[in-house]
């Protein structure tokens, strides 16, 4: 990972929340119902979908298989359970590549600067996302001064999925916009 003068970041980075992530209550909710969740995302600037997966529990509850759109292998996540206070607990995907419990897996991942759709879900760290505001420090005088460099405060705006299980209630959601393949 390439570091500045200071030690700190600098380099291509992908802001995180620009990117789709599947969050583990989209798993607890396979699991939950035994039935698999049609995860939609749905492009900010034009309401057209723009990625689908399929997630569904195994046999053994301790683990989901996440499909990309129409693929029938996909790839096994599985999951683990986490205690919270009061006598609760949560359910967290564990991330493929560092075996890591997480609460978001992602399936774009940035490849040598470029994003690629993998069709693989990982976490954060394994995909190689960053947050916007992670890089340099900026002090109070440089970021009054503005300049070529001036910094925009960026929305914190996460692109979740919507969550269906019933195909039909998806086609009249968009209609023409993707086709249901039953086996």
């Amino acid at each position: 990972m390439r570091r500045d003068y200071d030690g700190r970041f600098a380099g291509f980075r992908i802001n995180v929340e620009s990117v789709p992530r599947l969050p583990a209550r989209v798993a607890r909710e396979a699991l939950g119902e035994r039935r698999p969740q049609i995860a939609l995302w749905v492009n900010f600037y034009d309401d057209q979908l723009a990625y689908v997966s399929v997630v569904e529990p195994t046999a053994d509850r301790n683990a989901v298989r996440i499909r990309k759109g129409a693929d029938p292998s996909g790839e096994m996540v599985t999951v683990a359970a986490r205690e919270l206070p009061w006598d609760r607990t949560d359910l967290l995907l564990v991330c493929p590549g560092c075996r890591r419990p997480r609460r978001h897996l992602y399936p774009w991942q940035l490849i040598a600067s470029r994003v690629v759709d993998t069709g693989r879900f990982r976490c954060q760290a394994c995909s190689g996302l960053r947050f916007a505001s992670q890089g340099s420090y900026r002090s109070a005088l440089h970021r009054a001064l503005g300049g070529p460099n001036r910094y925009v405060p960026l929305p914190r705006s996460p692109w979740e999925p919507q969550v269906m299980n019933d195909p039909d209630a998806i086609l009249r959601a968009f209609p023409g916009e993707i086709t249901i393949v039953r086996r």
